[in-house]
């Protein structure tokens, strides 16, 4: 087990992502009721990679991220096909103009919607499958420098650094 971030291999429409699933990503300010809204984003880099086309957001909205620091949120990819393994559903993205750090953000609203366990002594985390439940495991990235944004991760380690600005936190 390591104190990364939770970090799993799915595809978007088919082509590959990294998901980060982030429990304090909480749920959409703004109600909007035909898409299957559930606190989930993309990055550009991940759009530019995938070549889809975005489209206008019926409704804009501004999150609030970790560093008090306001990103709005103004376009959309709807109707994606989200796959981890076996496992798949529909879900809409909003683009994540904040950063290219991670492919896929799944926040605390998609986890409780769809009953997701993450079993903290492996990581692997179980989603719903038909009438019982699919292990997705951690991606493999021991030993490797995650780097992107202002964000280093070392992972494989006991300790998690992360840099952001002028100092170091260990």
């Amino acid at each position: 087990s390591s104190f990364g971030p939770l970090i799993y291999d799915c595809t978007l429409n088919g082509t590959r992502a990294k998901a980060l699933l982030d429990t304090g990503c909480t749920n959409l300010p703004v109600n909007i009721s035909n898409l299957a809204v559930a606190s989930a984003y993309c990055s550009p880099d991940w759009v530019k990679r995938s070549g889809l086309k975005t489209q206008q957001s019926p409704a804009s909205f501004e999150v609030i991220v970790a560093n008090e620091e306001k990103v709005s949120c103004k376009r959309y990819i709807p109707n994606l096909e989200l796959r981890f393994g076996p496992y798949k559903e529909r879900i809409d993205l909003f683009v994540f103009e904040g950063s290219n750090a991670f492919d896929l953000v799944l926040g605390r609203q998609w986890f409780k919607l769809r009953d997701v366990v993450v079993d903290n002594s492996t990581d692997d985390m179980t989603l719903p499958y038909k009438s019982s439940r699919i292990k997705v495991p951690l991606t493999s990235m021991d030993r490797r420098i995650f780097n992107k944004g202002r964000y280093i991760w070392v992972l494989g380690m006991e300790s998690m650094l992360v840099f952001n600005g002028p100092r170091m936190i260990t």
